[in-house]
C-alpha cells in the first residue's frame, strides 16, 4: 500500500472545472454548485483562494483535506468519524458540521447525539442598528407554485414527530419555545406573529400567561385584541388582572368564574367591575351561597340574597315593568310600571309598596296578596293566633321592638288620604261610617220569627267587669295585664240563653267571642212583646 499526493493551487479569479483536476474532485464541485471561485469562499480577501492537497490510498479509500490560505478556508474530511464535513470561519471553528456517525447536523458547535440539527449562534458584538436573527427564512423572490392544487405553501413546515417511548416522556411537543428574552428589548416576546393572521387548527394549551398586545383586530377600536369568529372556550378559570379590561361582548354558554382577584373599586376578593353596566341576554345562575350587593359591600344579616343601598335617593329602589301596561299614572311611576318599591318617607325610611294597574274595564286588583297555606289554618281565637296572612305592627324598643302602645293604631285603611277603617292596639275596630254585613233575602232560607224576646232579655244580666287580653298555654289562661273596665255580658251566659249569638270553640285553645250588634233582633222582639202587653193593659 502506498500513497499518491497531488497539489492544486488556484489563483484569485480562477474557475476550476473538471478539465483541470481529476475526477476525484467532482464531489467538491457539487458542494459549491459546480464552482469554487472567490465569491463562494470568502469575499473579504483579495488574495488567492485555497490550496488543495489530495492523499489517495491505492485501495480507493480517499481523504480530502483543504487547508485555509489567506484567511479563507473550507475543510472536508471524509475519513474522520468526528466530522465528515466541516466548514470553518475566522471566528467559528464549527461553522457547519455534518457527522455521519451520529447522523446529525450542527451550526456553530459540534454535533450532539440527541439533536438532529443544532444551531448554536456565537456571541455578537455588533453595534450597528440592524435586525438580528439566529435563523432567518426570507425568500429572495417569488416562488412559483405548480399548476394545480397545492395543499400547503409557506416558509417553514414542521410535521409532528414520530416518537416511540421506551420510558416516560414528561412533555412531548412539535415546537417548543422556551421563553421570552429576559433583556434587551423594550418589550420581550416568546412568540411574535407580525402583521397577519395566526391560525391554530387544534387545541392551544397555555400553562402560563397569554398576552395580546400591540395588535388591533379590524372590528376592534382598541389596541390589543383577540378576535374569534367561533368563540373562545374556557374549560377552567379566567383570571382578569386588576388593570385588565374586557371591551365588547363576552358570551359564556357555560360558567364564567371570577376568583382570587380584586378590582380596585371593590373591597371583596373576586369581582367583576364594569363602568358601562353589564347586559345579560340569557339566564343568570348564582350558586346556593351567593349574595348580590348593589351600592353596598356587606350585610351581616344575609347569607343568600340581594342587598341594595340606595344612598340618599328617595325614589324607587325596585320596579316591575311590562310593555303591555299603560296606566297613565306617571306621577307615581313610569307608564309601563306595574309594581314598584321605594322609601315611604325621605330620610326616615319605611317601605312604600305600590301596584299600578291599567284600565281594562274590570276594575281589578292593583295589589293582590295570595297567602297560600299547605295545610288547614289555625283556629285559635286568642292573642297568640296565627293565620296564612299575618300582619304585625310594633314600635321600637332600643334595638328591638315592643307594642305600639295603648290605643295605638295598628292598621289603617284610607281612601287616598282619608282614613276610613282603623284597627288599634286595644283590639278595637273603628269605621268612619259603619260596619255592615250582607243581609239580602236572596241569601236566606228557613225564615221564622225570632224565638227570643222579652223573657230572654230579662233572663240575661248585664255586668260591669275588668277585662284583659290573653292567650291559652297548655290549657291554662295567661292574662297579659292590660286591664280595662268595661260593660257587657258574659259570653257563656249568652250562649246558654241565645246559642245562635256565640260560636262554639275549643275551650282548650280559644276564647268565646260575642258580637253585641247581633243582640238587636232579640231586643227588637222584646220591645214588640212589651208593647203588646202594654196594649193589653190599656
Amino acid at each position: 500500500m502506498g500513497t499518491i499526493t497531488r497539489q492544486y493551487t488556484f489563483v484569485a479569479g480562477a474557475v476550476p472545472t473538471a478539465d483541470n483536476w481529476n475526477s476525484d474532485w467532482d464531489q467538491i464541485l457539487t458542494l459549491v454548485n459546480g464552482q469554487l471561485d472567490k465569491a463562494n469562499v470568502d469575499s473579504s480577501s483579495s488574495d488567492g483562494i485555497v490550496t488543495m492537497d489530495e492523499t489517495q490510498t491505492l485501495t480507493g479509500a480517499k481523504t480530502f483535506t483543504v487547508t485555509q490560505v489567506f484567511n479563507n478556508g473550507v475543510t472536508i474530511n471524509e475519513g474522520s468519524n468526528d466530522s465528515d464535513t466541516r466548514i470553518e470561519t475566522n471566528a467559528i471553528a464549527n461553522g457547519f458540521v455534518v457527522d455521519a456517525g451520529l447522523n446529525t447536523f450542527a451550526f456553530g458547535a459540534a454535533c450532539v447525539d440527541d439533536t438532529f440539527v443544532g444551531i448554536t449562534p456565537p456571541a455578537s458584538t455588533s453595534t450597528a442598528t440592524q435586525n438580528t436573527y439566529h435563523l432567518n427564512i426570507a425568500p429572495g423572490g417569488a416562488t412559483t407554485i405548480p399548476t394545480g392544487t397545492t395543499t400547503h405553501a409557506g416558509s417553514l413546515n414542521i410535521a409532528e414527530p414520530n416518537l416511540t417511548a421506551t420510558g416516560t416522556i414528561t412533555n412531548a411537543f412539535t415546537l417548543r419555545i422556551a421563553g421570552a428574552p429576559t433583556e434587551g428589548g423594550s418589550t420581550n416576546y416568546a412568540l411574535w406573529v407580525d402583521d397577519g393572521a395566526a391560525q391554530f387548527d387544534s387545541t392551544v394549551t397555555a400553562g402560563g400567561i397569554v398576552s395580546v398586545d400591540d395588535t388591533t383586530d379590524t372590528s376592534s377600536t382598541t389596541t390589543g385584541s383577540i378576535h374569534t369568529d367561533g368563540g373562545i372556550g374556557i374549560a377552567k378559570a379566567l383570571w382578569v388582572g386588576t388593570t385588565s379590561r374586557l371591551v365588547g361582548a363576552v358570551t359564556a354558554d357555560g360558567v364564567l368564574s371570577v376568583d382570587d382577584t380584586t378590582e380596585s373599586a371593590s373591597t371583596t376578593t373576586g369581582s367583576i367591575h364594569t363602568d358601562g353596566g353589564m347586559g345579560i341576554a340569557k339566564d343568570l345562575l348564582l350558586s346556593a351561597t351567593s349574595t348580590i350587593f348593589v351600592g353596598e359591600t356587606a350585610n351581616a344579616n344575609m347569607t343568600i340574597g340581594l342587598t341594595i343601598n340606595q344612598g340618599t335617593n328617595d325614589n324607587q329602589i325596585f320596579c316591575g315593568k311590562s310593555t303591555d301596561v299603560s296606566h297613565g299614572m306617571t306621577d307615581y311611576g313610569e307608564d309601563d310600571d306595574w309594581f314598584n318599591i321605594g322609601k315611604a318617607t325621605g330620610n326616615a325610611g319605611g317601605a312604600l309598596i305600590r301596584g299600578l294597574r291599567d284600565a281594562d274595564g274590570t276594575a281589578g286588583q292593583a295589589i293582590w296578596l295570595d297567602a297560600l297555606l299547605g295545610e288547614s289554618a289555625d283556629t285559635t281565637k286568642t292573642t297568640t293566633a296565627i293565620a296564612p296572612l299575618y300582619v304585625r305592627s310594633a314600635a321600637r324598643n332600643g334595638a328591638s321592638i315592643q307594642t305600639v302602645g295603648a290605643n295605638g293604631n295598628l292598621v289603617v285603611f284610607a281612601d287616598v288620604g282619608t282614613a276610613r277603617f282603623i284597627f288599634d292596639a286595644e283590639g278595637s275596630g273603628h269605621a268612619d261610617v259603619e260596619w255592615v254585613a250582607f243581609s239580602d233575602k236572596r241569601l236566606k232560607s228557613n225564615i221564622d220569627l225570632c224565638p227570643y224576646g222579652l223573657d230572654t232579655v230579662l233572663a240575661l244580666q248585664p255586668s260591669i267587669f275588668d277585662k284583659e287580653s290573653g292567650h291559652i298555654d297548655m290549657g291554662s289562661t295567661v292574662k297579659e295585664g292590660n286591664t280595662r273596665r268595661m260593660l257587657g255580658f258574659i259570653a257563656q251566659d249568652v250562649k246558654d240563653a241565645i246559642p245562635e249569638l256565640v260560636k262554639d270553640v275549643d275551650e282548650s285553645t280559644s276564647f268565646y267571642s260575642l258580637d253585641y250588634g247581633r243582640f238587636t233582633p232579640v231586643l227588637w222582639r222584646a220591645v214588640q212583646e212589651l208593647e203588646s202587653r202594654v196594649k193589653a193593659l190599656e
